[in-house]
């Protein structure tokens, strides 16, 4: 079944088609001014066009001569020509497995016509498949609420923030075995994840063309970034959850990266649909608005019916998707980002950009009533071969860097996090505590006054030559604040 939108159009190429095809036309050729349809009967070619006792080289050989002939009558459209040739032709080509490319060189059609061959055939195969939507099939579409493909119309699009170590990570973490809000079955399947840096770019994201080598030729070919990776997962496979997990999402420059993205986060809200294309219905959980991207509209079709040449409309997600289909997130792709509100040298996220997500604190205090086995242990893991906890340090060191009279811009931001430093078996080496802890306090926090430690040591490299053993603390620290650790 072949639709169109046009009446008129319809009856004007009709007599064409049934010159050049020799088709069976079924129903009236006066068509009522509400017909829409053109129904054809297969098969299209004769039967006895080509004699049984013919080789498969000659068939060959006479296709050749018919699409030359075709192509080159002075009366025919060039393209359409080739078109109809593949149409009528396809169950001979198809059952012979000849080689399109090969007819096209035979035929000495020029090479940037090889393609129309195959775009024939894949009519042909569609046209048996039905795969073609009259209009009624289309208005059919609208009134299912086929939209509501997934079952998943509650994404997530959270933005984790907090002072590093905090457990930000974590939090994302427990989200994912929570069964109540995900069903991950598979994370290497259903979970992408991908941190953001200062020389991450919006083509790292979405992906990108690059050359391949193929034996002796390099093809260029495009690459998928995560975002484009994870979006097509989801479409395709509608009754999973997927996630796309950004780390450091203030450590790149993010309006660059999202690019087009951005406009995305705006996401369908409960009771309003969006109709945009006169096929295809949005719901509750896809995005409000879309943009155009050939190269991912292509990947994804591709991904969708690899077998299949992807000028065709595939259905995947509820939706029609084809080359005109602009680029949504679906209900079943959630985003998640970290965000540490210390760093420096890092992008600002601006305000337009975080109310499109929600952002969740994460807090930095340590509840002993609330905290699981793992924060409990990381709590009390003792320093070095000192008596001191990471737990007793951490609560005196955040407290100075929070007093007032330190003066300290955006002191919160600054404290350390529970899992800053993490311990092994119960215990933070000291070498480890030096090299990161030590070194964040000496050259970041208190870089302008160096009250806090020893009078005694002028250099960082007199700190971590001091910071030895079971005194450690004592020849390395003020004698106020080591009365405040061992209390």
């Amino acid at each position: 079944m072949i639709s169109s939108e046009s009446k008129e159009k319809l009856q004007g190429n009709l007599q064409n088609v049934k010159d050049l095809l020799n088709l069976q036309i079924s129903g009236d050729e006066n068509m009522d001014t509400k017909s829409t349809e053109l129904n054809l009967n297969f098969p299209i070619i004769d039967k006895d066009e080509f004699e049984q006792d013919l080789t498969d080289n000659e068939i060959f050989e006479k296709l050749i001569t018919i699409l030359s002939n075709d192509y080159e009558n002075p009366q025919n459209d060039k393209v359409a020509s080739i078109h109809l040739f593949s149409i009528k032709y396809a169950p001979v080509i198809l059952e012979k497995k000849f080689s399109a490319n090969e007819l096209a060189k035979k035929s000495s059609i020029p090479d940037t016509y090889f393609a129309e061959i195959n775009k024939g055939l894949n009519i042909y195969k569609n046209l048996l498949e039905k795969k073609y939507y009259s209009y009624v099939e289309r208005k059919k579409i609208l009134s299912d609420n086929s939209y509501k493909a997934t079952n998943h119309t509650d994404p997530k699009q959270i933005i984790f923030y907090g002072v590093p170590g905090c457990g930000k990570s974590h939090k994302i973490s427990e989200m994912l075995t929570n069964k109540e809000i995900f069903e991950i079955k598979s994370d290497e399947e259903q979970i992408v994840r991908t941190v953001f840096h200062p020389d991450y770019t919006n083509s790292d994201f979405i992906g990108q063309i690059l050359p391949e080598v193929n034996g002796s030729k390099i093809e260029y070919n495009f690459k998928a970034g995560p975002f484009t990776e994870i979006l097509a997962k989801a479409l395709i496979n509608p009754d999973n959850q997927y996630v796309l997990i950004i780390e450091e999402i203030n450590r790149g420059n993010s309006a660059a990266i999202f690019g087009e993205i951005f406009q995305l986060l705006d996401r369908i809200e409960k009771g309003d649909t969006s109709c945009t294309d006169g096929v295809n219905k949005y719901g509750k959980g896809w995005s409000e608005y879309f943009f155009m991207n050939d190269l991912i509209n292509h990947y994804v079709r591709d991904l969708a019916s690899p077998s299949e040449e992807t000028e065709k409309s595939v259905k995947i997600n509820g939706i029609i998707f084809s080359e005109n289909t602009g680029i949504r997130l679906p209900p079943n792709l959630s985003l998640l980002a970290t965000m540490n509100t210390s760093d420096q040298n890092v992008f600002t996220l601006d305000n337009a950009f975080q109310r499109r997500w929600d952002m969740e604190y994460i807090s930095n205090k340590f509840d002993s009533t609330t905290a699981n086995e793992k924060q409990k242990a990381q709590y009390n893991a003792t320093i070095g071969n000192t008596q001191i906890s990471w737990g007793k340090f951490r609560d005196a060191i955040n407290k100075e860097i929070s007093n007032p009279e330190n003066s300290f811009a955006n002191a919160e931001d600054k404290q350390l996090g529970l899992f800053f430093i993490k311990a092994e078996d119960n215990k933070i080496p000291e070498t480890d505590f030096s090299n990161k802890v030590l070194k964040y306090l000496w050259n970041d926090i208190f870089k302008r006054d160096k009250s806090i430690f020893n009078d005694e040591i002028s250099t960082f490299g007199e700190l971590l030559g001091t910071f030895k053993g079971a005194e450690a603390f004592t020849k390395s620290f003020s004698t106020d604040f080591i009365t405040k650790i061992t209390e």
